[in-house]
């Protein structure tokens, strides 16, 4: 929630209950949120603990920079390489230049 109680994440991608013996879940189409999607999921169809590590991710940048998750045929992630934290920061959440020093990357 933002400083007016908006939501300002609602969905973070695809759910799939599987027995605790396998290690990844195939399927024949690739299903979830853009944005959201591991590459290597979209990729191979293999989906696993990283697939879930990749969307959380998405979900942290996306939490502090305030942008979405897929725009403009980018995602959250290109839109961030290369760039220091105070440049992606969403300066409506007012994160001080201390706190941005802080994040890793």
């Amino acid at each position: 929630l933002d400083a007016d109680g908006l939501v300002r994440l609602a969905d973070v991608g695809l759910a799939k209950l599987q027995r605790d013996d396998r290690t990844h879940i195939s399927l024949t189409a690739v299903a979830g949120t853009n944005g959201f999607m591991d590459p290597n999921y979209v990729n191979t169809g293999h989906y696993d603990a990283a697939s879930d590590a990749y969307s959380l991710g998405v979900t942290v940048l996306m939490l502090l920079t305030g942008w979405p998750a897929h725009a403009a045929g980018s995602t959250v992630f290109d839109r961030c390489d290369g760039k220091d934290a105070m440049a992606v920061a969403d300066r409506a959440a007012g994160w001080r230049r201390e706190e941005a020093a802080e994040l890793p990357g």
